[in-house]
Protein backbone atom coordinates (compact mmCIF):
# COMPACT_ATOMS: atom_id res chain seq x y z
CA UNK A 1 0.00 0.00 0.00
CA UNK A 2 1.53 3.52 -0.70
CA UNK A 3 1.40 6.36 1.56
CA UNK A 4 -1.61 8.33 -0.39
CA UNK A 5 -4.03 5.17 0.11
CA UNK A 6 -2.49 4.71 3.75
CA UNK A 7 -3.67 8.18 4.41
CA UNK A 8 -6.47 7.54 2.82
CA UNK A 9 -7.37 4.42 4.99
CA UNK A 10 -6.32 6.83 7.86
CA UNK A 11 -8.98 9.29 7.09
CA UNK A 12 -11.80 7.03 6.64
CA UNK A 13 -11.10 5.38 10.50
CA UNK A 14 -10.40 8.60 12.29
CA UNK A 15 -14.25 9.25 13.47
CA UNK A 16 -13.57 5.69 15.31
CA UNK A 17 -10.75 7.05 16.96
CA UNK A 18 -12.93 10.15 18.08
CA UNK A 19 -15.56 7.99 19.36
CA UNK A 20 -12.99 6.18 21.48
CA UNK A 21 -11.24 9.18 22.88
CA UNK A 22 -15.25 10.99 23.79
CA UNK A 23 -16.05 7.52 25.74
CA UNK A 24 -12.45 7.51 27.45
CA UNK A 25 -12.56 10.82 28.63
CA UNK A 26 -16.24 10.84 29.40
CA UNK A 27 -15.46 7.78 31.58
CA UNK A 28 -12.12 8.75 32.98
CA UNK A 29 -11.77 12.57 33.18
CA UNK A 30 -13.85 16.04 33.15
CA UNK A 31 -16.15 15.93 30.41
CA UNK A 32 -17.70 19.32 30.61
CA UNK A 33 -20.98 20.24 28.80
CA UNK A 34 -18.79 22.47 25.87
CA UNK A 35 -16.50 19.19 25.66
CA UNK A 36 -19.80 17.06 24.69
CA UNK A 37 -20.87 19.52 22.31
CA UNK A 38 -18.01 19.80 20.30
CA UNK A 39 -16.93 16.10 20.68
CA UNK A 40 -20.55 15.03 19.25
CA UNK A 41 -20.84 17.82 16.72
CA UNK A 42 -17.34 16.52 15.29
CA UNK A 43 -18.06 12.82 16.03
CA UNK A 44 -21.46 13.24 14.12
CA UNK A 45 -20.24 15.41 10.95
CA UNK A 46 -17.37 12.91 10.50
CA UNK A 47 -20.15 9.67 10.13
CA UNK A 48 -22.34 11.81 8.30
CA UNK A 49 -19.35 12.23 5.68
CA UNK A 50 -18.39 8.83 5.94
CA UNK A 51 -22.30 8.29 4.72
CA UNK A 52 -21.99 11.00 1.73
CA UNK A 53 -18.25 10.32 0.48
CA UNK A 54 -19.37 7.19 -1.21
CA UNK A 55 -22.28 8.77 -2.64
CA UNK A 56 -20.00 11.50 -4.32
CA UNK A 57 -17.66 8.95 -5.63
CA UNK A 58 -20.40 6.56 -7.26
CA UNK A 59 -21.54 10.00 -8.86
CA UNK A 60 -18.40 10.49 -10.25
CA UNK A 61 -18.98 7.26 -12.44
CA UNK A 62 -21.73 9.06 -13.76
CA UNK A 63 -20.70 12.45 -14.14
CA UNK A 64 -17.18 13.27 -13.18
CA UNK A 65 -16.90 16.95 -13.90
CA UNK A 66 -20.16 17.70 -11.26
CA UNK A 67 -18.43 15.42 -8.73
CA UNK A 68 -15.09 17.90 -9.37
CA UNK A 69 -17.47 20.80 -8.88
CA UNK A 70 -18.97 19.35 -5.97
CA UNK A 71 -16.45 17.73 -3.98
CA UNK A 72 -14.40 20.95 -2.41
CA UNK A 73 -17.55 22.76 -1.65
CA UNK A 74 -19.41 19.82 0.31
CA UNK A 75 -16.87 18.98 2.42
CA UNK A 76 -16.51 22.95 3.10
CA UNK A 77 -19.51 23.09 3.66
CA UNK A 78 -19.28 20.21 6.32
CA UNK A 79 -16.80 22.18 7.95
CA UNK A 80 -19.07 25.57 8.02
CA UNK A 81 -22.37 23.50 9.16
CA UNK A 82 -20.44 21.95 12.07
CA UNK A 83 -19.01 25.58 13.47
CA UNK A 84 -22.22 27.35 13.24
CA UNK A 85 -23.56 23.99 14.83
CA UNK A 86 -21.00 24.16 17.71
CA UNK A 87 -21.80 27.79 18.35
CA UNK A 88 -25.68 27.23 18.27
CA UNK A 89 -25.89 24.39 21.03
CA UNK A 90 -22.94 26.77 23.01
CA UNK A 91 -25.63 29.65 22.69
CA UNK A 92 -28.78 27.98 23.40
CA UNK A 93 -27.38 26.53 26.37
CA UNK A 94 -25.72 29.45 27.68
CA UNK A 95 -22.73 27.46 27.89
CA UNK A 96 -19.13 29.15 28.45
CA UNK A 97 -17.43 27.47 25.02
CA UNK A 98 -14.41 24.96 26.25
CA UNK A 99 -10.55 24.47 24.92
CA UNK A 100 -11.70 21.09 22.91
CA UNK A 101 -14.51 22.98 21.29
CA UNK A 102 -12.40 26.02 20.71
CA UNK A 103 -9.64 23.85 19.21
CA UNK A 104 -12.65 21.83 17.36
CA UNK A 105 -13.83 24.44 15.44
CA UNK A 106 -10.53 26.16 14.61
CA UNK A 107 -9.65 22.58 13.08
CA UNK A 108 -12.96 23.12 10.99
CA UNK A 109 -11.84 26.53 10.07
CA UNK A 110 -8.91 24.85 8.40
CA UNK A 111 -10.15 22.31 7.00
CA UNK A 112 -13.25 24.42 5.49
CA UNK A 113 -10.06 27.13 4.30
CA UNK A 114 -8.07 23.90 2.91
CA UNK A 115 -11.13 22.73 1.02
CA UNK A 116 -11.41 27.04 -0.42
CA UNK A 117 -7.95 26.68 -0.85
CA UNK A 118 -7.86 23.20 -3.42
CA UNK A 119 -11.12 24.11 -5.05
CA UNK A 120 -9.41 27.38 -6.42
CA UNK A 121 -6.15 25.91 -7.13
CA UNK A 122 -7.28 22.81 -8.69
CA UNK A 123 -10.13 23.75 -10.51
CA UNK A 124 -10.22 27.66 -10.94
CA UNK A 125 -6.29 28.31 -11.41
CA UNK A 126 -5.90 24.35 -12.75
CA UNK A 127 -2.30 24.47 -11.27
CA UNK A 128 -2.39 21.27 -8.72
CA UNK A 129 0.29 22.83 -6.64
CA UNK A 130 -1.44 22.30 -3.59
CA UNK A 131 -2.39 18.80 -3.75
CA UNK A 132 0.04 17.60 -1.41
CA UNK A 133 -0.78 20.43 1.34
CA UNK A 134 -4.22 19.36 0.96
CA UNK A 135 -3.38 15.86 0.97
CA UNK A 136 -1.49 15.79 4.27
CA UNK A 137 -2.97 18.46 5.58
CA UNK A 138 -6.44 17.12 5.56
CA UNK A 139 -5.29 14.07 7.65
CA UNK A 140 -3.16 16.04 9.79
CA UNK A 141 -6.09 18.01 10.96
CA UNK A 142 -7.83 14.96 11.63
CA UNK A 143 -5.28 13.11 13.30
CA UNK A 144 -4.74 16.32 15.42
CA UNK A 145 -8.67 16.46 16.35
CA UNK A 146 -8.18 12.60 17.99
CA UNK A 147 -5.02 14.40 19.87
CA UNK A 148 -7.27 17.34 20.84
CA UNK A 149 -10.23 15.18 22.34
CA UNK A 150 -7.87 13.55 24.31
CA UNK A 151 -6.53 16.67 26.31
CA UNK A 152 -8.72 16.75 28.77
CA UNK A 153 -7.64 13.43 30.20
CA UNK A 154 -4.19 14.20 29.84
CA UNK A 155 -4.51 17.00 31.32
CA UNK A 156 -5.90 15.15 34.44
CA UNK A 157 -3.03 13.01 34.13
CA UNK A 158 -0.11 15.65 34.86
CA UNK A 159 -2.02 16.98 37.37
CA UNK A 160 -2.39 13.88 39.19
CA UNK A 161 1.33 13.23 38.67
CA UNK A 162 2.42 16.88 39.43
CA UNK A 163 -0.24 18.28 41.96
CA UNK A 164 0.07 21.83 42.00
CA UNK A 165 1.68 22.70 45.19
CA UNK A 166 -0.45 25.63 47.14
Amino acid sequence: MDYSQFLFEVGNYTWLAYIVAFAIVFKWSDADRSYCYGSAVLIISNLVMQIVEPGLVLLSSYDKELVRQLWYPTWAAFALISVIAIYMLHKKSECSVGFVSVSIVYAFGALGILQAIRYFDYLVLQTDAMRMLYRYGVNAINVGCVFILFSPLAIRLVHRVRPNKA
